[in-house]
């Protein structure tokens, strides 16, 4: 996230001075950090509002990528795009043509032409680890509702038809725009170092409409690319607060008590405050039955979001003395690095293993999915992930402002330090529970509910956690009375 945040502080100040340098850097951090803070204040504020600005950042990101689409078919057609009475304008003269002009008719069959797409290839495995991480964090995102299943009404009815629909229109999509970049960019500009595709097709097409501003396209991609990482930011904040949540939830983190509860500063607490003032000469709109306190009163995980604004915080400082476009890089790599490949292949592990052993009984418990399917599918996504994760190691041949060895070496330091916090965190509880005879328990309540209705299929829709430190005897006596809650449950599985 912290990112997305730092790449859409680059593209606003891109599209406001297309013709300048390479944004400050103390300007991008600044609007990042701007950015991040609004958007955990806006799922603060109101979850349902926070969630409905999500959908409408969906639906403007649908609509960006169809506009794309159309775009290349206008293109195409030859409504816009270079033509002999543009030769001489502000617009053809700029280095970006620096080769001549550019065929419609060719470019699409060139690129798509095998000998020349796999001209020259790369013996450098880096580079392909690096391209294939790419990719996955393109992709990545449709998992975002797996953290928040509890608060989706009808899970198993609806979550795979909408996970289903949405990961193929999406993926058809982008697809489709890859074909009209190549339709659109020729080879030669596509293979600039540093190029950005986006601003390419852009200027080639829509940057056509205003000859005498060669800028107009670099502003177009720079705002789209703006509103994407935005709806990014506002989306991976919503799921990221609760994740955190669950993380404090079993007492890792110092002050659980303070980032595990949800706290109530909704707008509704708002509409009840403005009730309330009697220096309002117009208070009739907050007595109406539509703005009634109570339809707006809820409980978000503020604690949470405050770790996560404090932990983006210091990625933000830790990447300073870099570029912004270089902090960009190195993040969205560690990103992609630890969270799809190396926690990917972690994944792909746990489901062998599972499936693998009968002692597991897994086949009882997954029934809905063929074995062998699910093997294959773990096989493949093992191998998959585990390439870029042991290539990226290895050392790279390629021109770059960064060392080869930095995003392996961030990464496993990350993971080391993460382990040596849970190790640390062990032996001082440890220790402490030898000096007082007492134990920290962890006790968790789950509110749950059958779905579909008398299904005897379980999903938990709330959870209440209590944190405390406990003397030993009556943390064994509530273990004990707790295992018997769960035998007497008729075998539920929740």
């Amino acid at each position: 996230m912290a990112g997305n945040a730092i790449m859409c502080g680059i593209q606003l100040l891109k599209a406001t001075h297309p013709e300048g340098a390479d944004p400050d850097g103390r300007q991008v951090r600044g609007i990042a950090i701007c950015l991040t803070t609004g958007a955990l204040f806006i799922h603060g504020l109101s979850r349902r509002g926070g969630l409905a600005l999500s959908n409408c950042f969906a639906v403007v990101k649908l609509g960006m990528l169809l506009v794309i689409i159309g775009t290349t078919i206008a293109y195409l057609v030859g409504s816009i795009g270079p033509s002999p009475a543009l030769e001489t304008t502000a617009w053809a003269q700029q280095p970006f043509f620096s080769h001549g002009t550019i065929s419609k008719n060719t470019t699409f069959l060139e690129n798509i032409y095998l000998e020349n797409s796999f001209k020259k290839p790369s013996n450098d495995p880096h580079g392909y680890s690096d391209a294939f991480l790419a990719v996955i964090y393109t992709f990545w995102g449709f998992e975002q509702a797996n953290y928040v299943l509890g608060e989706i009404n009808s899970p198993h009815r609806k979550f795979p038809i909408a996970l289903g629909l949405s990961v193929s229109i999406v993926s058809v999509l982008y697809v489709a725009v890859n074909i009209c970049y190549w339709a659109v960019v020729p080879q030669y500009i596509a293979a600039k170092p540093n190029q950005n595709i986006a601003e390419a097709f852009f200027t080639i097409t829509l940057g056509s409409l205003r000859p005498d501003y060669p800028y107009l396209g670099i502003r177009i991609a720079s705002a789209f690319i703006a509103v994407s990482t935005l709806g990014n930011l506002i989306v991976m904040s919503y799921t990221a607060t609760r994740v955190k949540q669950e993380i404090a939830k079993e007492g890792f983190l110092p002050l659980p008590k303070f980032f595990v509860p949800n706290y109530d500063i909704s707008i509704g607490r708002i509409i009840i405050w403005m009730q309330r003032m009697s220096f309002l000469p117009q208070r009739w709109p907050f007595s109406q039955r539509w703005l009634a306190p109570i339809n707006f009163r809820e409980g978000t995980p503020v604690g949470a979001s405050i770790l996560h604004l404090i932990s983006c915080s210091i990625l933000f400082v830790a990447t300073a003395h870099m570029r912004a476009t270089d902090a960009y890089i190195v993040l969205t790599g560690i990103s992609s690095y630890l969270i799809n490949g190396f926690f990917g292949c972690l994944l792909a592990l746990g489901i062998l293993w599972l499936r693998l052993f009968r002692s597991k009984e897994w086949k009882k418990k997954s029934a809905a999915v063929r074995p062998s399917v699910s093997i294959a599918a773990a096989a493949i996504y093992l191998v998959l992930n585990a390439l870029p994760v042991i290539s990226n190691c290895m050392p790279s041949r390629q021109q770059s402002p960064l060392k080869w060895y930095l995003l392996p070496l961030v990464s496993w330091g990350t993971l080391v330090c993460g382990l040596l916090w849970y190790l640390g965190f062990l032996m001082i509880v440890r220790r402490k529970d030898r000096k007082t005879n007492t134990v920290i328990a962890v006790i968790k309540r789950p509110d749950v509910r059958e779905d579909p209705p008398y299904s005897g299929i379980w999903v938990q829709v709330h959870e209440t956690s209590f944190i405390d430190r406990l003397p030993t005897e009556e943390a064994d006596r509530f273990q004990h009375d707790k295992a018997i809650n769960i035998e007497t449950r008729d075998g539920a599985d929740v």
